[in-house]
């Protein structure tokens, strides 16, 4: 009983170290995982993106940009926010900010040296 106890908890703490998933989107060769290292809050957020073609990771060829926005509803206007992206050990990260709770539209564009500017949809919820 005790043994399975702590089996448990050894598989909980080690769930809690993992990033969260967001997002993960294929485009034509390319799969672009985004992810977190936290649960998202309002104020300060960083987001991490890796690039994989073919199971290869391409993330340091590309350059790409953030925008997150909530469109306007009655009596609260449209908030965006933009930032670009910064390689740093191996991933793309983006520090955005969500001034509010609710839904955040976010588009991830990205471009390398060989293809045009792919655009990649997703949300965030609070």
């Amino acid at each position: 009983m005790i043994k399975k106890i702590l089996i448990s908890l050894l598989c909980l703490s080690s769930f809690s170290f993992a990033d969260i998933l967001l997002n993960s989107v294929s485009k034509k060769n390319y799969n672009f995982e985004i992810y977190s290292d936290k649960n998202l809050v309002v104020g300060n957020n960083t987001l991490k993106m890796k690039i994989f073609n073919k199971d290869k990771d391409v993330t340091s060829s590309f350059k790409s940009k953030i925008k997150v926005f909530m469109p306007e509803m009655p009596s609260m206007p449209y908030m965006e926010y933009k930032n670009k992206g910064v390689f740093v050990d191996g991933l793309i990260k983006f520090n955005i900010n969500l001034s509010m709770g609710g839904t955040w539209q976010y588009h991830i564009f990205v471009k390398s040296k060989n293809m045009k500017t792919k655009k990649i949809r997703g949300s965030l919820n609070l």
